[in-house]
């Protein structure tokens, strides 16, 4: 009786922490500059040097394409995905082949 109770009571505590660990998703973010790392950032700091390096990232990605299409018109571009421009996936492939 002893055994069915301790096995029960173990799994009523391994449902417990399922449900403690499922609640508390914990994201880590860290960031630095000139290999400073920077710390105590308040949440809207943080949220606004996410957005801003997101938005960097993306028109350094647009900008490289633009340069590509520029340098070789030799390719041709299909688009994947959303037909939203910020959200398209262009695969460049050579007409020649």
């Amino acid at each position: 009786m002893a055994l069915i109770i301790f096995a029960f009571l173990l799994n009523l505590f391994s449902l417990y922490l399922k449900f403690v660990f499922t609640q508390y998703i914990i994201v880590i973010e860290h960031y630095s500059m000139n290999e400073v790392e920077l710390t105590n950032m308040l949440p809207h700091m943080k949220e606004n040097l996410r957005n801003r390096l997101f938005h960097n990232a993306s028109t350094a990605l647009i900008n490289a394409g633009i340069r590509l299409q520029h340098v070789n018109n030799d390719f041709d571009e299909q688009h994947f995905g959303l037909d939203t421009p910020d959200q398209i996936m262009k695969l460049f492939y050579s007409k020649n082949n």
